[in-house]
C-alpha cells in the first residue's frame, strides 16, 4: 500500500516538473539551464566510463560494492573456464 501511495506522489511531482519552469523562468534562461545540465551529464558519463575499470581493479567487482561483509555474502561463485574438447 505504501508503495502505491509513493508512486502516485512521485508521478505528481514528476508532472509538476514540466508545469512550473515555463511559468517561472524565461525561455532563454531555461534553454541555458538545460544546456548546462546536458553538458554536465555528458562529462559525468565520459568520466564514469573512464573510471569504471580503475575502480573495478582497485576495489574488485563484487556485488554490493567492494569487499565489505555484505558484499561477500552477495558474490556469485566463480565458474571454471570451459575448455573445448581436445585442448588441455
Amino acid at each position: 500500500m505504501w508503495f502505491t501511495a509513493f508512486a502516485f506522489v512521485l508521478a505528481a511531482a514528476v508532472n509538476l516538473e514540466f508545469v512550473y519552469p515555463p511559468e517561472l523562468f524565461p525561455t532563454d534562461l531555461r534553454a541555458s539551464g538545460v544546456g548546462v545540465v546536458v553538458a554536465g551529464s555528458r562529462i559525468g558519463s565520459a568520466g564514469s566510463t573512464f573510471l569504471l575499470p580503475v575502480v573495478a581493479s582497485a576495489y574488485g567487482t563484487a556485488f554490493g560494492g567492494g569487499d565489505d561483509p555484505v558484499g561477500r555474502t552477495q558474490r556469485l561463485p566463480r565458474q571454471p573456464r570451459h575448455q573445448p574438447a581436445g585442448r588441455a
